[in-house]
C-alpha cells in the first residue's frame, strides 16, 4: 500500500510498501483536483485486510473529497477490507462526519 509524504495538492502520493496493515498519507490539501487522484492511488485487490489512511497533514476542503473518501471505503468494503481514517483536524473531521454517506461519486 502506498505511503507518501505530502507534496502539492495535485501530486499523488509516492508508493512505498508496508505491512501488515497498509497506511497512506494524503496530499496536504484535499479538494476536487487532488481528491480525484487519491481514489486511484490504492491497490484495492492486493492490499491487506486493514488499510489506514493518514490525513494528519491534510485538510478536507470540499464535498468532492468526502465523496472520494467514501468511494475508497466502499471499494475496500466490497473486498472485505477494513479502512480506518486517522488524523483529521477538527474542521476536516466535521466536514467528513457531516457529509460522509450523503454524497455519490462516479468512481
Amino acid at each position: 500500500m502506498p505511503a507518501a509524504s505530502p507534496t502539492s495538492p495535485t501530486s499523488p502520493p509516492s508508493p512505498t510498501p508496508t505491512a501488515p496493515a497498509s497506511s497512506t498519507q494524503s496530499p496536504a490539501n484535499c479538494f476536487f483536483a487532488s481528491s480525484n487522484d487519491l481514489v486511484g492511488q490504492f491497490d484495492y485487490s492486493a492490499d491487506p485486510d486493514k488499510v489506514v489512511i493518514d490525513l494528519t497533514d491534510a485538510h478536507i476542503w470540499d464535498a468532492s473529497s468526502v465523496a472520494d473518501l467514501d468511494a475508497i471505503e466502499t471499494k475496500y468494503a466490497q473486498r472485505g477490507t477494513q479502512v480506518e481514517i486517522i488524523g483529521l483536524n477538527q474542521a476536516s473531521a466535521h466536514t467528513h462526519s457531516t457529509l460522509s454517506g450523503e454524497l455519490t461519486t462516479g468512481h
